[in-house]
This record gives C-alpha cells, sequence and structure tokens, in this order.
C-alpha cells in the first residue's frame, strides 16, 4: 500500500537533514542525494583530494550497498502488503481436428417415422430414455446455466472467496473488507533504516564512531529509504533524489495537473529538512542527529497505524463489506 502523505513528507524532511548534516558535519558529503556526491566525487578526483574520494566514494558504495538490501528485502511484493498471487494454468481451448468427419445428415422425416413407431422392449426402451433424463437434468443454456453453476460451485469455493481470483486479490487473504495487516517486508527496512540513524546520532554525539563509519551507516540508511519509498510510490517520485521527483513534477504542471501535491511536498521538505538541521548545527548541534531518527520514526508510526486500520475496499469504489 502506498505511504501516506504524512509518512512520505516526514522522509523527505529526514533526508534533507541526514544530507545537511553529512556536508556540514562529516567532510562535505552528500549521503542522500547521490546526484550532487557523485559531482563532489568528481571535483575530489580532479583536484587530486584523496581524502574527498574516499568519502564520497564510502558515500556512494554503501547508498548502493543500501539499494541492494531493501530491493532484495521487498522482492516478491507489492504495495497492498502481500506477495503477488501465483499465475493461474489456464487449459488452452480445444482445436477442431485437422481432418473433420462429415456429418451424417439426417433421414427425412417419412424415414424415420416408421422407426419411432416401432414397438420396442421394456428395457431398450429404457435405455433410449436415459440420455433425455440426463439432458433433462443439465440447465439449459444461458443466463440461467450460469448462474446454476455459480451456485453449484459456491459451497466449494465459500461466500468470501468466490470472486477472489477474479478480483485479481490472493484468496488467502482474507474475506473483502478484512483488516489489513503491516507489511512486514517494508516495515522491516525502515526500521533497519531506523536503527542506522540512531546509530550514526550517537555515535556522533558521543564521538566514539569515525567519519568514515558514520558516512557508511548515513549512506546505507539512505539506500534503504530509497528502495522502500520506490516500494510505495512508484518511480518517479523519491525523497532522497529530487532530480526525478522535479522532472514528473514539472511534467505534471504542463499537462493534466493533476496530483502535484505530493511531488512539491518532497521537494519542499528536503529542503526544510536541510534548513532545520543547518540551524540546529548553529544552534545546538548536540540536537542536530536526531531530527532525521526522530521523523523516520514518526513516519514509521503513522505508516503503521493507517495501514493497520485500513480496511480494504472492493473493486468499483464501492463500500467495505
Amino acid at each position: 500500500m502506498r505511504f501516506g502523505r504524512f509518512s512520505m513528507l516526514a522522509l523527505a524532511l529526514a533526508a534533507g537533514a541526514v544530507d545537511a548534516l553529512s556536508f556540514l558535519a562529516l567532510g562535505q558529503v552528500f549521503t542522500a542525494n547521490m546526484t550532487g556526491n557523485v559531482v563532489l566525487l568528481g571535483l575530489a578526483l580532479g583536484t587530486g583530494d584523496t581524502s574527498h574520494v574516499i568519502r564520497s566514494g564510502i558515500a556512494l558504495t554503501t547508498f548502493c550497498l543500501g539499494l541492494a538490501i531493501g530491493f532484495i528485502l521487498l522482492r516478491g511484493t507489492t504495495p497492498a502488503g502481500r506477495a503477488p498471487p501465483s499465475p493461474q494454468t489456464t487449459t488452452p481451448p480445444a482445436r477442431a481436428p485437422a481432418n473433420p468427419q462429415p456429418h451424417e445428415p439426417t433421414p427425412p422425416p417419412d424415414l424415420a417415422q416408421p422407426q419411432a413407431q416401432e414397438p420396442a422392449t421394456a428395457p431398450d426402451n429404457d435405455r433410449a430414455q436415459e440420455p433425455a433424463r440426463a439432458r433433462s437434468r443439465e440447465p439449459a443454456e444461458g443466463p440461467d446455466r450460469g448462474r446454476a453453476e455459480a451456485q453449484a460451485r459456491e459451497p466449494a469455493e465459500g461466500p468470501d472467496g468466490e470472486h477472489a481470483e477474479a478480483q485479481g486479490r490472493d484468496p488467502a487473504a482474507g474475506p473483502v473488507g478484512a483488516p489489513v495487516g503491516v507489511p512486514v517486508r517494508p516495515l522491516v527496512v525502515l526500521l533497519a533504516e531506523l536503527a542506522l540513524l540512531v546509530m550514526v546520532a550517537a555515535g556522533w554525539t558521543a564521538r566514539v564512531l569515525p567519519h568514515p563509519a558514520l558516512i557508511a551507516a548515513s549512506g546505507t540508511a539512505m539506500g534503504l529509504q530509497s528502495a522502500v519509498t520506490r516500494w510505495a510510490g512508484g518511480p518517479g517520485l523519491s525523497t532522497t533524489y529530487v532530480t526525478g521527483t522535479l522532472t514528473s513534477l514539472a511534467g505534471r504542471a504542463v499537462g493534466p495537473r493533476s496530483g502535484m501535491l505530493r511531488p512539491l511536498g518532497v521537494v519542499l521538505c528536503v529542503a526544510s529538512g536541510a534548513v532545520a538541521a543547518a540551524a540546529a548545527l548553529r544552534v545546538h548541534a548536540a540536537v542536530t542527529p536526531f531530527i532525521a531518527p526522530a521523523t523516520v520514526a514518526a513516519a514509521t508510526a503513522a505508516w503503521a497505524l493507517t495501514t493497520t486500520h485500513r480496511t480494504e475496499s472492493p473493486p468499483n469504489g464501492g463500500p467495505p463489506r
């Protein structure tokens, strides 16, 4: 299921705060915005700044590592929080024979009438009437036959799962209208990101971890966040780099002006997070590294609560059962 507006904007705010902290306090590198970090890496290579090359290289490598871990954990899940149903094997339609046998013509009524008037013994008469009885028990062609077949299948399928496969749902997921549980794998990715950001905050505050270790943890956390927001928001919307988000926003601005609030809010929140972290470094530096984990925790909690209490609606926009 897609992230709510609050969760997506909170993650964007956290990304902006992480980039501000890493650039201003960890040696002028970006651990969330890889476009800027690649440019800084190229500048360091061109000027021969070995230490900056190492820091930017660590940020880029660990960001890619976090992406890989996140996509591996999210593999096989959908934004609805369930693994997609396995494709059902369908029986191919029967093909007509290559050389069909010629149809025998029906005898004329004048020739068939004498045979019908011939008397038959009782056993032969019963055997002759059995196909007629079987045909009388079969439902007639048309809507009545379809309803009869559906009613015959209903006891085997159950009242809640009779249309699950036709609606594209997993029959094992429960009836329509049942509460949707929190998807486990996306929640694991968000909690892993939160743990890494808490480690960065504690290590930077206590001065017990070197800057390369803090850069590595921060880059991995932002890679995880990029993977989970791509899973939830789809292509064209990210909270860690705004180039694609700005492109999506510009395309919607010149085209049908619908769905502009979310990408615009993401861009503004990334900038707001950077402003908040930079101001906190000037006023009270010890608070700065805790901005990102606090906002990620709030985003995770809000998403988990809304997912738990949200019910799955039936198709065609009908009310929940």
